[in-house]
């Protein structure tokens, strides 16, 4: 039986490497996964020696700051990389690990696939050295690293896009509302704090603060607020007033996006998919000051958002550190909703953002290519 080692360090991770697993074992059932997984992957059997919850993880400072555990998880990875020696070892996005065990797997004689890129068009391109070294294929989900790839002769495959396989673009606002229990009529506000604790905790109150500006300048909102499979609902009970009257939910963040008329969303995955289903959106972000500074110094392009980044310029409002403040955010969100020309302008760039990567079947293109190099 093939062993395949797969490893997926958060939540969206964890999402786009359970639709592979799946789609392999549908393919060829003698198969067997372990790795790092979420509860995504564990569901479709990977054996998880290490879960992605505990190890999701950003920012030079903060990992400093968890180095015992990171290390801990290298040592467990390490250690079951050679004692089962897997056909296969499939890294998912999280290069800061990934790389190190890419390396190790290659001294092995491992072959490796890298799906979701590490942003090294965006900084850090010197790993594209360590890249050329350790990996034997990656696996693009965007049209421009495809291009970036090849210019630097790294054998590459453009899969298309995993949430266009992921989302149902044929969910009406109303069906949303419906499923998630919402008050038909009332304009909706999703907020999207993300998926790794110590952003969440450093995001939260000042979208509190946000949304108790938001309700005192509009009569009538509803907000929810999606936690990820990766976090537990006690992080959230120390945030958020009970006098807010926020719906919490369990995952279901297609929903809540899609019930939505505007969303508050930290940048990472969630951006994309708020832009994917043309809602209108602002992206904030804050990290430990240090790390901010570091990243500052490094970083080769002047946006966050991955909807900004494709489209090539700023079609959505980003609030970034010092930027970032309740006052801002309120005042994104009323112009979303009562300037009705920026809003259809909104909408229409997100439309085009859409149709420029417009490629389904990741999950299959991957899963394919994955068994072509055992």
């Amino acid at each position: 039986m093939k062993r395949v080692m797969i490893i997926a360090g958060e939540a969206s991770g964890d999402m786009h490497a359970a639709q592979v697993v799946k789609v392999m074992h549908a393919k060829n059932s003698g198969l067997e996964f372990f790795g790092i997984a979420g509860p995504q992957m564990r569901a479709q059997g990977v054996e998880a020696i290490v879960k992605t919850e505990t190890i999701a993880i950003m920012g030079f400072i903060e990992v400093l700051m968890n180095f015992k555990t990171i290390y801990h998880t290298y040592q467990k990875v390490k250690q079951a990389l050679l004692q089962h020696k897997p056909d296969l070892l499939i890294l998912v996005d999280y290069p800061g690990f990934n790389l190190k065990v890419a390396k190790l797997a290659k001294q092995c004689g491992i072959k490796v696939l890298y799906y979701i890129s590490p942003q090294i068009w965006a900084w850090r391109q010197g790993r594209i050295k360590k890249i050329k070294q350790c990996v034997d294929m990656m696996a693009v989900v965007f049209p421009f690293e495809l291009k970036f790839y090849e210019a630097h002769q790294v054998p590459v495959r453009y899969v298309g896009l995993p949430l266009f396989d992921e989302l149902d673009f044929n969910l009406t606002q109303s069906q949303a509302r419906t499923k998630l229990n919402l008050l038909p009529e009332v304009t909706t506000i999703t907020l999207l704090p993300g998926s790794r604790s110590a952003v969440v905790t450093t995001l939260l109150p000042v979208m509190m603060d946000a949304v108790k500006l938001l309700k005192h300048q509009f009569s009538t909102l509803q907000f929810v607020l999606p936690i990820a499979s990766t976090l537990s609902k006690e992080i959230f009970a120390a945030f958020i007033p009970a006098e807010l009257n926020i719906k919490l939910i369990e995952g279901q963040s297609q929903l809540a996006i899609k019930a939505s008329d505007a969303v508050i969303s930290t940048s990472g995955t969630s951006t994309l998919e708020t832009a994917l289903f043309g809602v209108p959106l602002v992206v904030i972000y804050k990290m430990n000051a240090l790390s901010f500074q570091i990243i500052k110094r490094l970083i080769k392009i002047k946006m966050i958002a991955l909807c900004n980044i494709v489209a090539e310029k700023p079609i959505v409002k980003e609030l970034i550190q010092h930027q970032l403040t309740a006052e801002a955010i309120a005042e994104e969100i009323k112009r979303i909703l009562t300037d009705k020309v920026y809003n259809s302008q909104l909408r229409t760039e997100l439309a085009a953002v859409r149709f420029k990567l417009d490629k389904h079947g990741a999950a299959e293109n991957v899963a394919t290519l994955a068994l072509s190099m055992m």
